[in-house]
């Protein structure tokens, strides 16, 4: 008798060890697939932070820093000079 209730009870605990080790594994999958989820936002973070990267160096070095001597910034073309002709006086009589 002393046999088969312990051949009962061995039961017993595979029983509840099989059941824990049912929701460790879909445990683990949940994770698993949360953590492939955060992997992939983390990709399309660094992918946009890439482009804005790229956008600010492109816009650092678009233009002459301020501190730029006069003699390297770009020269404007200079306006035409117009020549004032003087209107005609009248003479009121």
């Amino acid at each position: 008798m002393l046999d088969v209730s312990a051949t009962q009870e061995l039961a017993k605990n595979l029983d509840a060890e099989d059941v824990e080790i049912k929701e460790l594994r879909a445990a683990n999958e949940a994770l698993a697939k949360k953590l492939a989820d955060v992997e992939a936002a983390e990709k399309a973070l660094q992918a946009k932070d890439a482009v804005r990267e790229a956008r600010l160096t492109k816009l650092e070095t678009g233009s002459p820093p301020p501190e730029t001597p006069p003699s390297t910034r770009p020269r404007l073309r200079p306006r035409p000079v117009v020549k004032q002709t003087r209107r005609p006086t009248r003479i009121v009589k």
